[in-house]
């Protein structure tokens, strides 16, 4: 239930921040323009930098896994030999 109250409240700024921020702004590229709602940008860009987090963070996830399985691999191994 909390977890709900968390998520709609979030959603509800979401929509405000979203209301808000309608206007559209143009955007440059060096080889086309486009216009996009101020809100919309935002959006795309927190969630741009969402992913190359998650990116850049996969491989240490990965290398602090396969330590944690090899330890406990040893971890195993010592109390078999305890015993």
């Amino acid at each position: 239930m909390k977890r709900l109250i968390i998520a709609l409240l979030i959603a509800l700024v979401i929509v405000v921040f979203a209301i808000i921020n309608s206007t559209s702004t143009p955007i440059n590229f060096i080889l086309f323009k486009i216009e996009l709602p101020l809100s919309l940008l935002f959006i795309v860009l927190l969630l741009l930098g969402v992913l190359l987090a998650m990116f850049y963070s996969v491989p240490e996830l990965k290398k602090k896994n396969e330590t944690i399985e090899k330890q406990a691999a040893r971890i195993k191994e010592l109390e078999n030999q305890h015993r």
